[in-house]
């Protein structure tokens, strides 16, 4: 065999490899596909905005958010802002199944220095049945917290966990946001619209489009 045949026969053998590695969960090649084909924008092209923006919060902020070989997802609030110039990226401290008491604990121990800081928590306190007043008090000192670390703070409502009711907490956020002079925005009154959820719960990209577009305009 001649040796442009060997060399096409190997090459031909590692490129169907690698094909065939993308059926494989969990391989590299397959986290790569998926980023690329979910992908909203590339961390590595475009200007950065004039702002550093942070958000500690749960899954709904989280999302997929996280890049994957610099690729971020279309399910992320945080990533349309970052990947639209908006702002610069100061850190996407969401983790999904958090509590509020669990975002507080980090942002004290975090104690960031950043622009606009978005705190969002309290659906997972719904989930496990956190009493009102409980997680009212935590916001209220994730508040203030933010209000040392940034110039700008943006305080979410809360999206209700499945049969549950988040009337009494966002009542209370929204007085806790009129009380603390932070921004405000209605994450409850987006995600409340099933059509711009997966679940009920976490955002699909027409609804983190939406989600971003309020956080811009609250911080202009």
């Amino acid at each position: 065999m001649s040796r442009r045949r060997v060399v096409a026969v190997v090459g031909g053998a590692v490129v169907l490899l690698v094909a065939l590695s993308v059926l494989v969960p969990g391989s590299p090649t397959r986290a790569f596909v998926r980023g690329a084909v979910h992908a909203q924008c590339h961390t590595w092209v475009g200007d950065e905005g004039d702002r550093s923006l942070a958000v500690y919060g749960d899954s709904i902020s989280h999302a997929d958010s996280e890049p994957r070989f610099g690729f971020h997802g279309r399910r992320s609030w945080y990533s349309a802002l970052v990947c639209s110039d908006r702002f610069t990226d100061g850190g996407n401290a969401a983790v999904p199944g958090e509590t509020s008491a669990e975002v507080l604990a980090r942002l004290a121990a975090d104690a960031p220095q950043v622009d606009v800081l978005v705190v969002q928590a309290g659906t997972n306190d719904l989930r496990l049945g956190v009493p009102t007043e409980e997680t009212v008090a935590n916001l209220r000192e994730a508040v203030r917290l933010a209000q040392e670390a940034a110039g700008t703070v943006v305080l979410t409502t809360v999206q209700p966990w499945h049969d549950t009711d988040a009337t009494e907490l966002n009542d209370a956020v929204r007085r806790l946001a009129a009380e603390a002079d932070v921004e405000l925005v209605d994450f409850a009154g987006v995600l409340g619209d099933r059509r711009l959820t997966r679940d009920g719960v976490h955002p699909l990209p027409a609804g983190a489009h939406e989600l971003a577009r309020l956080v811009a305009e609250a911080t202009t």
